[in-house]
């Protein structure tokens, strides 16, 4: 049976980003550049290291499920924003300097997907969302590789992958997935992160609030 894998896509945007950075599209300092802010507006300026980080500085509020009028990420995947899920976050005011605090945002996350998409991914006149590309490359670098064959990775009408929550996969094709993040990137001698990569994805962020809601965990 697939099992929803809810915030472990969060895991799969990031290795996502590693192979992205293998190939050369993209590194963790260069900004979003999200094209849906208007030039000069700041946040375009967030790089992908202060959001994987979760320190981008937008509103979001993400605790309470249960009260899908005031949370976030309930909006975002279910009400207004689950057209345009990337669009949706995109609206979101700033509120603390990049990199000085840190949030848990699955809105963030969805944000580092847009860029990877843009990067792997350039629209076409037969892929205007450009999603059929990001699909394609998710399969052929990450998931096929590593023999995650039962996966199921949803996208919004928009085009935008469901970053943060919507992945489907087995029980052994998560097992993959962790193995592959033990074994440093590499499976079968093929490097698919890159060297070092894992470590960076495990380390703790600095920013302010991180380690206190680590430790209560």
């Amino acid at each position: 049976s697939k099992l929803i894998s809810w915030s472990m896509a969060k895991s799969v945007t990031s290795s996502l980003v590693g192979i992205a950075m293998l190939d050369g599209k993209l590194k963790l300092d260069q900004p979003l550049n999200d094209p849906l802010l208007d030039d000069g507006d700041t946040r375009r300026n967030i790089t992908i290291r202060q959001s994987l980080h979760m320190s981008d500085g937008l509103r979001w509020r993400e605790d309470g499920y249960s009260d899908p009028v005031s949370n976030d990420a309930a909006k975002m995947l279910f009400g207004p924003g689950r057209e345009n899920i990337v669009a949706y976050v995109a609206d979101r005011p700033t509120e603390f300097k990049p990199g000085e605090k840190w949030r848990y945002s699955s809105g963030t996350t969805n944000l580092i997907s847009a860029a990877i998409a843009r990067a792997v991914s350039p629209r076409s006149l037969k892929d205007p969302t450009g999603a059929e590309g990001y699909r394609n490359f998710m399969y052929d670098r990450l998931f096929r590789p590593i023999g995650m064959n039962n996966v199921a990775a949803e996208f919004d009408l928009a085009g935008n992958f469901y970053a943060s929550s919507l992945v489907h996969a087995t029980a052994q094709d998560w097992a993959r997935f962790g193995l592959l993040h033990l074994r440093d990137g590499v499976w079968d001698g093929k490097r698919i992160l890159p060297e070092g990569y894992v470590d960076f994805l495990r380390t703790p962020t600095t920013a302010e609030g991180a380690t206190s809601w680590l430790r209560a965990r």
